[in-house]
């Protein structure tokens, strides 16, 4: 407790030695170490909450046999994952141009009415990768204002280094040309090397958050991007030879 009092008491001196940019610059700082961390805690919950629904939907589709058994129960999973395959179940009732009972039948029976030709595939596809799009935008929203603070708060704090260690001098010089001691260097050299601690102690951290947010949003990226491919190609792998009644012709069962 009386070390932490210590560094406090030299924080405090330092900064009411600084002059009144100096001041200024650490009070702007502070603003923004606290920006800095809002996001952080924000963006990286939001980024880890998609992330590991993204990795659960993962696992439905994989136990799943077919593409289509998605269908039944899609509205009770939820994430990114989720509306991207939403959007391409719309675009597949769109190209097939089925009815509700013809719908509901062919997700039933996981079998397509049909075979769907190359570009009603590219159709599909695109639709998801609007989605995707669309989603990615949300996940990258407000990270550039914490790029920003990372590269901007450590300059801040140069400059009020510089600064104030200019105008100590000065002052020097306009003091006609008595002899400086380290008693007249030392409080505007001390308020002067504040602003740059106070920059690097909003940037370091503000370094690892985004870091660490960023390695995720690409995690999740990277599976929102696979998954179009992997779906597609599910779809493409289905032959569409479908009876009336919804089961696979005895032709193509034989």
């Amino acid at each position: 407790m009386d070390e932490l009092r210590r560094i406090f008491t030299i924080i405090r001196d330092a900064f009411w030695q600084s002059d009144l940019i100096g001041r200024w610059i650490v009070i702007i700082l502070g603003v923004l170490s606290a920006v800095s961390w809002s996001i952080m805690l924000y963006r990286g919950g939001f980024v880890n909450s998609w992330k590991n629904k993204c990795r659960a939907f993962r696992q439905l589709f994989e136990t799943k046999g077919s593409a289509l058994d998605l269908g039944y129960g899609l509205d009770e999973n939820e994430g990114p994952l989720q509306a991207i395959c939403d959007a391409g179940f719309k675009a597949l009732r769109e190209v097939l141009e089925i009815s509700d009972d013809e719908y509901r039948r062919m997700l039933r029976h996981g079998v397509l009415p049909r075979t769907l030709t190359t570009a009603e595939l590219e159709k599909i596809r695109l639709s998801m990768i609007r989605c995707s799009n669309r989603l990615r935008n949300i996940l990258t929203e407000h990270m550039v204002w914490l790029a920003t603070i990372v590269s901007m708060a450590p300059f801040m704090g140069l400059f009020g280094t510089v600064w104030g260690v200019m105008m100590t001098f000065v002052a020097l010089a306009a003091g006609g040309g008595q002899r400086a001691d380290l008693a007249q260097l030392a409080p505007g050299v001390s308020g002067a090397l504040l602003t740059t601690v106070a920059g690097l102690l909003v940037a370091m951290p503000a370094v690892c958050g985004n870091n660490y947010i960023v390695n995720s949003m690409e995690l999740v990226l990277s599976d929102m991007d696979s998954f179009v491919d992997d779906f597609i190609a599910q779809l493409r792998l289905e032959d569409g030879s479908v009876s009336d009644d919804g089961a696979r012709s005895d032709e193509d069962q034989a």
